[in-house]
């Protein structure tokens, strides 16, 4: 006899009678990133308790900074430490325990390691612990450029080309001041704001986004 998952409420201290659950969450379901970043809490706080127990060290952006070991966004995690045997067995520690309790598994062909002033053979023995392959910068992390320099203008030239390639489709239209208002908040603004929150624009940069901007308007 096969048995499903079952739900049991804790109420007072103590679980309620156990109940089967009558439909299940499809693929695409509005509640399952909400669901996923509940669950995915766990590893966050089995991360920090790691650090509190002294089996990770992690890494300091700044000198006088709080130590940072992962970063999550939604389904996807970037975990940071120091280049160390011990440092990768305990990721690989907590990983299995988070695999093991959520049921979740975690596809390493899809993820990749980056080294910053560390050995080739430093880069390969912890390769071969994790089990994950090496890669090298820039990449892109999210659609967020990533590079071990301070970003330049040229990074954000993919952006300004798409804002630009949007206007193409909508000079050609007789659009009065209002519906060009429109388009502007809801689209031109709205297009730069998810690259502006992950890294500095130069100056230049949001010159030319409100050229682009003025122009159309």
């Amino acid at each position: 006899m096969v048995l499903g998952a079952f739900f049991s409420i804790m109420l007072n201290e103590g679980p309620l009678q156990p109940f089967l659950p009558s439909r299940g969450i499809r693929q695409g379901d509005p509640l399952s990133p909400f669901l996923f970043v509940i669950m995915a809490e766990g590893l966050g706080r089995s991360l920090s308790q790691a650090v509190q127990t002294s089996q990770l060290k992690g890494i300091k952006v700044a000198h006088q900074g709080p130590t940072v070991t992962h970063q999550q966004f939604v389904d996807d995690t970037m975990l940071m430490g120091t280049p160390t045997v011990k440092e990768a067995r305990t990721f690989n520690k907590v990983l299995s325990t988070f695999t093991e309790a959520s049921g979740i598994k975690i596809y390493l062909t899809k993820s990749k390691l980056f080294f910053f002033n560390t050995s080739i053979h430093v880069q390969r023995n912890l390769s071969k612990i994790l089990k994950i392959q090496r890669n090298s910068l820039p990449t892109k992390y999210i659609s967020i450029p990533l590079s071990e320099y301070a970003p330049k203008a040229t990074t954000w030239e993919d952006l300004l080309n798409k804002m630009k390639a949007r206007l193409i489709s909508w000079t050609h239209r007789a659009l009065n001041m209002a519906s060009r208002l429109v388009l502007v908040k809801l689209v031109l603004q709205a297009m730069p704001a998810y690259m502006i929150s992950a890294l500095v624009a130069p100056k230049s940069v949001y010159k030319s986004i409100r050229n682009i901007q003025r122009s159309f308007l």
